[in-house]
């Protein structure tokens, strides 16, 4: 069952430039953890219109079934090496005075395709992907979907991530939504419950003004309905007022280890 990541109000992080190019995104490779299409390279934060089938002969009959809208998009990223290092194309950047407690046994993290990648607390350091890094006491943690960058943050005592397992089912760390906006996996805090569904709880901060909310029985698909090939989810403002708006996801990111 797919954990719930939590993130507070007051640590809603906005993700801005778009990467391209990314050297260790997987695009067209289907992980094994994940029954879906096949995911393309994320080139941009549009999706590219698909080429329009021409007729040389006549016009489609007046019968035909109008197309339905594209399948939601699963691109792998893939920004750490099996041993621990920043993967090609990645640069790290060192966080002072942060410290992070992954534990003597790690949680999975629930944004993991792959094994060994670990979710790790407060959750004011949203540390929600991390590797031990080569360097004893550190830990190499992705946040952005939308950058090449990976955070080196100190660890309370050193962990060990060789039996952690990835989840059965792995829960994208963001979504590209069909308006354009960029959501986030929430990680621990306390968020408002929406006045027209005071029963649902919020799994993505989308900017620091909307969030996806989703009933609590949903909380293994993190709100999302995957009922289609193309994902939905229901937004509204973080306030918890106001009416929901239902949106396409058009891309959702998840995280892997490459050569691992």
């Amino acid at each position: 069952m797919r954990a719930i990541v939590l993130v507070s109000a007051a640590t809603l992080m906005l993700l801005a430039g778009c990467a391209t190019g990314q050297p260790n995104v997987t695009a067209g490779q289907q992980p094994a953890a994940i029954s879906s299409p096949s995911a393309s390279a994320a080139s941009s934060a549009s999706t590219t219109k698909p080429v329009a089938a021409h007729s040389s002969t006549s016009a489609a009959p007046s019968s035909a079934t109008p197309a339905g809208p594209p399948p939601t998009q699963r691109t792998v990223i893939r920004p750490v090496t099996a041993d621990g290092q920043p993967a090609a194309g990645f640069t790290v950047t060192a966080e002072a005075g942060g410290q992070l407690a992954c534990g003597e046994h790690p949680e999975p993290s629930a944004v993991a395709v792959s094994p060994r990648i670990a979710f790790c607390l407060p959750g004011a350091e949203y540390a929600v992907a991390c590797w031990p890094s080569g360097t004893a006491g550190q830990a190499l943690c992705f946040r952005d979907a939308w950058s090449h960058t990976v955070a080196r943050v100190a660890t309370d005592r050193a962990f060990d991530t060789r039996l952690v397992r990835a989840p059965a089912q792995p829960q994208p760390l963001a979504l590209l939504l069909s308006d354009g906006t960029r959501c986030n996996i929430r990680d621990l805090g306390a968020w408002a419950a929406p006045k027209l569904h005071p029963d649902w709880v919020g799994y993505y901060s989308c900017g620091l003004t909307r969030v996806i909310y989703g009933p609590l029985a949903d909380r293994d698909q993190a709100g999302i309905d995957e009922s289609t090939s193309s994902w939905t989810v229901q937004v509204t403002a973080a306030s918890g007022t106001g009416s929901f708006s239902t949106l396409r996801v058009v891309r959702a990111y998840f995280v892997g280890t490459f050569g691992g």
